[in-house]
């Protein structure tokens, strides 16, 4: 069969309709947050002993075999995630205002320096660096591990809430 310019033309529509057809498949696959189990969303409120977190994460682990979780951010005592349905597992991580804006003693090093540079090019610039709050309280050990917290939750389909107030 001798090559004319049709059969070229067709060929390259093609390849051109099965490489459209891959992307969209690609994509449909990946429309899911790039998540393979069914989810549910899950909101609500994280305090310790009445004190709202100011920042952390919580994470919900299913209990069967495959170990499908979903992670959201604590911000000012608030998170909203897609966790696996069924019954899950539940651990918690705070950072501290303390530690929330951490820096190295080297990276201090370097920030002084730029400050000084700065004010020696005649900007106005702090002569101290803001200290940040120090949170009142941190959370205990055990709700760092699902398996030791004791926190649980059966996630359904759709939106629900569930509020934590650790002790």
């Amino acid at each position: 069969m001798p090559v004319t310019r049709n059969s070229l033309i067709t060929w390259r529509r093609s390849w051109l309709v099965g490489g459209c057809i891959f992307g969209l498949t690609v994509i449909a696959g990946c429309s899911s947050n790039g998540r393979t189990f069914p989810t549910g969303e899950v909101s609500g409120k994280v305090s310790f002993k009445g004190e709202p977190i100011s920042y952390g994460k919580i994470t919900f682990i299913s209990t069967g075999a495959t170990g499908d979780f979903g992670t959201g951010i604590i911000n000012d005592g608030a998170y909203t995630l897609d966790a696996p349905l069924g019954p899950c597992k539940v651990e918690m991580q705070m950072q501290t205002d303390e530690n929330k804006y951490a820096v190295s003693p080297q990276q201090m090093k370097m920030i002084k320096a730029k400050m000084k540079a700065m004010k020696d090019q005649g900007m106005k610039v702090p002569d101290e660096l803001p200290v940040t709050k120090k949170s009142s309280f941190s959370l205990p050990e055990k709700y760092k591990m699902a398996e030791k917290s004791g926190l649980v939750l059966d996630v359904k389909t759709g939106k629900q809430t569930k509020d934590w107030d650790l002790r």
